[in-house]
């Protein structure tokens, strides 16, 4: 059931269904907010509160490629205080209950923003009253719902932290009306990994430039590249790779169409990162190529994280091999096609 969700959620907030694959087990959050509290109210002789708010709960996490889903619970604790004309007769409202939430949130990478993460809170309190009243007797209240607005940055691989501020409002409290405000923090982890797949053998490191129908790839693997850890940026030796490749393809502009630039990472995941570096690899390169001279309206840049390997083992030689960017070069001309290859081999 809790998978169901997970990908029904998903679906409503990505674009493709390839997008809603879990790409690791659900993680474990334990998580503490704490905060200010105010409660308005238009009940004759009441008067406004305000106080604190606490809570501990447990989250279980589940993350997408552009998503992520937390259902948490926990217990809760506030305290009002009323602060009448009359100072004799102060109010203070103690509630204590439990509270469960569901907070689907946004990864903010496509803007740059690496790590943040924003989306919709909903919380439910119940186990007592709820209702903030000062007398303890009227208008109890089992089940309060709240909504609001939560931010996170997020950073960390074993051990993942996270640290940001949530903004709740009261739905269903009558007559009265409360605001929430609170500064969140989580650690967790991931209990149990995926098994390794069975590994899928290679034929060995792919040609430097080869045939594929009508296009050409050509692949430019760690060792040529060899980004830094975490890093898109291209290294002198890749300029000059590419600095080399740049005259061949512009000497044959007029026998292919478009190019595209796919990034490619290796599965191990770095802090959930994989799909936006890859995006920048090919960014990266792509606007070297143009800087070249290829023209930018017939290049394209595409990211692909680590749904393709060339080598699907766990092995260092497996991950260098999937380590890479692939330049494709399209609808080339069939009258050409060895032309450009044997050029491009001699490049190499």
């Amino acid at each position: 059931m809790k998978r169901v969700l997970f990908f029904a959620l998903c679906v409503l907030f990505s674009s493709t269904e390839s997008e809603c694959a879990p790409p690791t087990s659900p993680s474990l959050f334990f998580g503490a907010s704490s905060g200010f509290l105010f409660v308005s109210t238009s009940r004759p002789l009441e008067t406004s509160k305000s106080g604190v708010e606490g809570n501990l709960r447990l989250i279980a996490s589940q993350e997408f490629d552009r998503w992520l889903l937390d259902l948490g619970a926990g217990y809760q604790y506030s305290q009002l205080t009323a602060q009448p004309e009359f100072p004799a007769t102060q109010v203070k409202v103690i509630t204590r209950s439990f509270v469960g939430e569901i907070s689907p949130r946004w990864k903010m990478d496509s803007l740059g923003l690496h790590g943040f993460q924003i989306g919709p809170l909903a919380q439910a309190l119940t186990g007592g009253d709820v209702s903030y009243d000062e007398d303890g007797s009227v208008d109890e209240l089992a089940l309060q719902i709240r909504a609001g607005v939560r931010a996170l940055y997020q950073w960390g691989e074993d051990f993942r932290f996270r640290v940001g501020a949530s903004v709740l409002s009261t739905l269903n409290l009558e007559r009265r009306s409360g605001i929430a405000a609170l500064l969140d923090f989580q650690i967790g982890f991931t209990p149990v990994r995926p098994a390794p797949k069975e590994p899928a053998r290679t034929s060995g490191v792919p040609e430097f430039a080869e045939v594929r129908d009508r296009s050409i790839r050509i692949y430019l693997g760690e060792a040529l590249l060899s980004f830094p850890l975490g890093s898109d940026r291209i290294n002198a030796k890749a300029k000059e790779a590419l600095a080399s490749l740049a005259p061949v393809l512009m000497k044959n502009k007029d026998h292919w169409s478009v190019i595209r630039v796919e990034g490619h990472t290796d599965s191990r995941d770095v802090n959930h990162q994989n799909q936006v570096l890859s995006e920048r690899r090919a960014q990266s390169v792509s606007t070297e190529l143009i800087s070249l001279g290829i023209p930018e309206k017939r290049i394209t840049a595409t990211g692909f994280g680590a749904k393709h390997p060339i080598d699907q083992d766990s092995t260092e030689e497996a991950h260098l091999l999937n380590r890479r960017v692939e330049i494709w070069v399209d609808e080339v001309d069939s009258t050409q096609v060895q032309t450009i290859i044997t050029e491009l081999r001699q490049m190499k």
